[in-house]
């Protein structure tokens, strides 16, 4: 389904300085909180990210966008 009233925020490709990737809280053994510098183009902000521990393997919980 396609949403036209949705404004696309990224409008490039996004990639992460995962170099700058650091825990924050709250995060525990099962669900951890990192920011990490996201690059859109020549813009750099923070974004942060949420994993998950799922069946003995860490998975990205939050949206990229």
């Amino acid at each position: 389904m396609l949403n036209r009233e949705y404004e696309v925020y990224v409008k490039g490709d996004r990639r992460y300085d995962l170099s700058t990737m650091e825990i924050t809280k709250p995060s525990n053994a099962k669900i951890v909180n990192v920011t990490v510098d996201a690059i859109d183009g020549e813009e750099r902000s923070k974004a942060r990210l949420t994993f998950v521990l799922q069946d003995g393997e860490w998975r990205l919980d939050s949206p990229t966008y």
